[in-house]
């Protein structure tokens, strides 16, 4: 669910990206890495298997349910930032 490697967060930086670009790439990371702390919380957890399944699932839907907005809007961002480079 969140991104492990260093790209995802060193993109948020990037001189070639815009600030709002920029600003949603961190929302999207602050949202993944909420999302993992919660299911490393479950995953240690005392809850039987079956109940720490459930969380999870619940938890994952929560993840998508939060994140696919930023993520269309960062797509159309980029888009956008992609039509005036080409423009130019």
């Amino acid at each position: 669910m969140a991104y492990r490697d260093g790209e995802f967060r060193d993109a948020a930086y990037c001189g070639t990206l815009n600030k709002e670009i920029r600003a949603i790439i961190n929302i999207i990371w602050k949202i993944d890495f909420s999302h993992e702390v919660d299911l490393l919380k479950i995953e240690n957890s005392n809850l039987a298997h079956d109940s720490k399944q459930g969380r999870k699932f619940s938890i994952i839907l929560e993840h998508h349910e939060r994140r696919q907005p930023y993520v269309e809007l960062l797509n159309e961002c980029w888009q956008k930032q992609c039509r005036r480079s080409l423009a130019a």
